[in-house]
């Protein structure tokens, strides 16, 4: 070969490598997913069962794992760390929506836990305790991640076949001391379906 077309040649494998470089660099499927400390997570309550129903995006039946993964976000409030939690729940039935089981529940809290009269619990939930939950979720932008609608408002335990709403945190009576069929029936009722 000669000598300018060599170097032609190699000008030309120059820019096709800077151009793959730069495409794979600015392609969207390159872009890294957000870390779940990095993911916000709404502090917003709502004014009503029926606005918590038709805002959520799924309403599952499940159970809550017990194991939890922790991600400090940098962040404080009132001398205490923000940090963000991944929970797993397995979906024994969908109420609205779809989802594959398992749905990654992410909720946050502050360490060091603070005193239980704190207002600070009201806002930041924690890491939730194992056990049986209706959840209401809203889905975390355009993540695999879910958060709980309505804070507090958007959990409701399972206890002895009955649903307890969390009153002193928002709960609605409307959901306390419901059937899973009665609270079923409730929530389509409410979402207009």
């Amino acid at each position: 070969m000669n000598k300018p077309f060599q170097a032609g040649l190699k000008l030309a494998f120059i820019h096709i490598a800077a151009a793959a470089a730069i495409l794979t660099v600015w392609s969207p499927s390159a872009a890294a997913a957000p870390q779940p400390a990095d993911i916000p997570v709404p502090v917003q309550t709502v004014a009503s069962e029926r606005d918590l129903t038709q805002s959520a995006d799924l309403i599952v039946e499940g159970h809550l794992e017990e194991s939890q993964q922790a991600y400090p976000t940098g962040r404080e409030i009132s001398g205490r760390k923000i940090v963000h939690y991944v929970q797993q729940i397995r979906v024994t039935s969908v109420w609205k929506g779809s989802a594959s089981s398992p749905v990654k529940l992410l909720t946050s809290g502050v360490e060091p836990l603070p005193d239980a009269a704190d207002p600070l619990n009201k806002t930041y939930t924690g890491p939730l305790e194992s056990g049986d939950y209706v959840f209401f979720l809203r889905k975390a932008g355009a993540t695999e991640y879910y958060t709980l609608a309505g804070l507090w408002q958007g959990l409701y335990p399972l206890y002895g076949g009955k649903s307890v709403s969390l009153l002193a945190n928002g709960g609605f009576a409307a959901f306390d001391q419901l059937t899973l069929p009665q609270f079923r029936s409730k929530v389509i009722s409410l979402s207009g379906r």
